[in-house]
């Protein structure tokens, strides 16, 4: 009560002051919590959680391959060239100087060449012989060409399941080649349903171990 009767016993000019700074004051107050309000909304905007499908776009972004001039490698997408070409690779078994890399030099006059034993008066080979090759990226693949060895035994390749997958602990079947084939003869397979895919396999399934030996000459895989 004494504040308010000194309030109103006061000089009008100093009424006024006393209103200008309490207004300057209210007027800073509110300005402080408008950047208050705003901060806070930021931070719950940035803050907010990702969806499963925003996740799962952003760690593919991540993953991706810098991009330049020349090949790019994007998943799915890894344009028309020979996938497999230099590219490292594996057989199941080695003879000496037929090893894996003869199948992707360019070259379709050498081949390479499983393991084989003779008896009963035939060449037999392992159970199961298999080659295959890392492309080195995930790919499409669509088409797979095999070159057969072009001197002899071409017979040999018959029998043959192609698989592909992102890894070799998970092939799924890509086409499967019946034979026999003839020398030199081109194997085309063209994959049931096209799939992205790291690797490429090969392999002889037949219970009989006779000629089954893996000895073509090259491997064209394609996106």
């Amino acid at each position: 009560m004494k504040f308010g009767t000194a309030f109103f016993q006061t000089k009008p000019v100093e009424k006024l002051l006393c209103i200008g700074i309490s207004v300057g004051i209210l007027i800073i107050l509110v300005f402080f919590l408008a950047i208050g309000i705003v901060i806070y909304n930021s931070g719950r905007c940035h803050g907010t959680a990702l969806t499963d499908t925003q996740l799962k776009q952003l760690m593919e972004a991540l993953n991706q391959e810098p991009s330049d001039n020349s090949d790019r490698k994007i998943v799915g997408s890894c344009g028309k060239k020979n996938l497999a070409f230099q590219k490292k690779c594996g057989q199941s078994s080695y003879m000496d100087g037929y090893e894996c890399g003869l199948a992707v030099d360019g070259n379709f006059s050498n081949y390479i060449h499983t393991k084989f034993f003779w008896k009963n008066n035939a060449y037999h080979g392992e159970s199961n012989p298999n080659w295959w090759v890392d492309l080195e990226s995930s790919c499409m693949i669509k088409l797979i060409k095999i070159y057969n060895r072009k001197d002899c035994c071409g017979t040999r390749f018959r029998n043959v399941e192609v698989t592909i997958g992102n890894s070799l602990s998970s092939m799924k079947v890509c086409g499967f080649y019946h034979g026999s084939a003839a020398k030199g003869e081109i194997i085309s397979i063209s994959c049931r349903e096209p799939m992205v895919a790291r690797y490429v396999k090969l392999a002889i399934k037949d219970q009989n171990t006779e000629e089954a030996i893996l000895n073509f000459a090259e491997i064209q895989v394609f996106s």
